[in-house]
């Protein structure tokens, strides 16, 4: 008789592939392109299992891999006060040390990488100064720098996670990656995976004949062109939520069963229950699985925990809406100069945002108003909107997709990630 495999859902960072429900398409779908190192974007909503489903391919595919939380590079970069890439950088090479990827012989032997092998050391020493480092100026440092001091046998596979999160330095990353792709040998190249939340970010990647614009001054003045970083088409997998049309609710209520039988929390598998908490998590894996984690074994306090749920999911769908407004002022900026602040630009989305939510159904014009008649920002907003799916079009005019939507935009009172502000 084949055991049965233990997910533990709550702590395991890697799960295996059969604990993956729903995803058996994508999974399939990413391991080919792992196979042939085909560099791939993953998107989806927060907490839809991006991350799950890119550390699982990797850890089954035999090879190495470097997983970089750009969250935390976020932070990192305005605790430093440093450039986001910058942070990147760091972040990667540290990595690759902890996980005994770097060549060190390599880098040692070659007389024009030894200011890369001084670089090197001097980052992984933490209290460095991070514009100048004893010489060897961080600026030198870029994604090809990175990719070619690593052991080329088995060429690592890096997740680069919530690429939304780089802001303005996502023109940054491609140009980096673009460089990284066309220097180095295909066999001695690691495997790039990058995921994101905000699909008109990611199709910057996917789709750059359509995204990939920049704002430039040149001697025609200044203007929008296509922006040559973005380079090739990268193949684009989607993660829905596990209650999507195809399969209904029958994925999410297969992973909160399974998650509740394993942590002996079998009281809580009644039907009144299990419809409660797929519907109050959307059909989001990270969310559905705290649900399991918090509750207790009798089931005495699911009230409290489905009220949790529903705040979760409304803090991921807030986040969502932040990175949308973001993003479409990054997309924005490529076609026009902004002179607002940051903040007041903030504002004026969030201003938008409440409108949305107030009216419930709303026009072009009527986002156009509460964006102080900007055309382009506002041209960008729906258009990301869209994109992501939070809104749909109907009868010439837009409404949201989820009533959970409409309720976290009516709170919303910024529009941009907090780390924004910081900076």
């Amino acid at each position: 008789m084949i055991p049965v495999t233990r997910c533990n859902y709550i702590d395991a960072e890697i799960l295996p592939s059969e604990c993956l429900f729903g995803r058996d398409k994508e999974l399939k779908e990413l391991n080919t392109k792992i196979k042939n190192n085909r560099w791939t974007v993953v998107s989806g909503k927060r907490l839809v299992g991006k991350t799950t489903l890119t550390k699982t391919a990797a850890s089954e595919s035999g090879r190495p891999f470097i997983y970089i939380d750009l969250s935390t590079v976020a932070k990192q970069s305005t605790a430093k006060n440093i450039a986001t890439m910058d942070a990147l950088l760091i972040q990667l090479i540290r990595e690759a040390k902890r996980r005994n990827l770097i060549d060190w012989d390599k880098l040692k032997n070659e007389t024009e990488s030894h200011w890369k092998a001084q670089l090197f050391l001097n980052v992984l020493h933490s209290n460095i100064e991070y514009s100048k480092t004893k010489g060897a100026d961080l600026k030198s440092l870029n994604l090809y720098e990175v990719f070619t001091a690593l052991k080329s046998d088995t060429p690592p596979i890096i997740i680069l996670d919530e690429i939304q999160l780089l802001g303005v330095e996502i023109y940054a990353l491609a140009s980096q990656l673009r460089g990284a792709f066309q220097q180095q040998k295909p066999k001695e190249r690691p495997m790039v995976i990058l995921t994101g939340s905000t699909m008109s970010i990611t199709k910057l990647f996917s789709n750059p004949e359509e995204y990939g614009y920049e704002w430039i001054f040149d001697n025609e003045g200044y203007h929008s062109k296509p922006n040559p970083w973005f380079g090739r088409n990268w193949p684009e997998i989607f993660l829905k939520p596990l209650n999507h049309d195809e399969h209904g609710n029958e994925m999410a209520m297969g992973l909160l069963s399974k998650c509740l039988e394993e942590s002996d929390k079998k009281g809580c598998l009644k039907s009144w229950i299990m419809k409660e908490v797929i519907q109050q998590s959307l059909g989001l894996p990270g969310v559905i699985v705290n649900f399991c984690a918090n509750v207790s074994p009798g089931c005495e306090n699911v009230e409290k925990i489905i009220q949790i749920t529903r705040n979760i999911t409304r803090g991921a769908l807030l986040m969502e809406l932040r990175d949308l407004g973001y993003s479409a002022y990054i997309l924005a900026r490529a076609k026009k100069d902004f002179r607002l602040s940051i903040r007041e630009l903030s504002e004026r989305l969030a201003k938008a945002y409440r409108g949305m939510a107030q009216k419930g159904t709303f026009s072009k014009r009527n986002v156009r108003t509460w964006l102080n008649e900007d055309k382009v920002l506002t041209g960008m907003v729906l258009k990301v909107l869209l994109d992501s799916g939070v809104i749909k079009e109907k009868h010439g005019k837009f409404i949201f997709a989820h009533d959970a939507y409409r309720d976290a935009a009516r709170v919303i009172r910024v529009a941009f990630p907090d780390f924004v502000f910081s900076r």
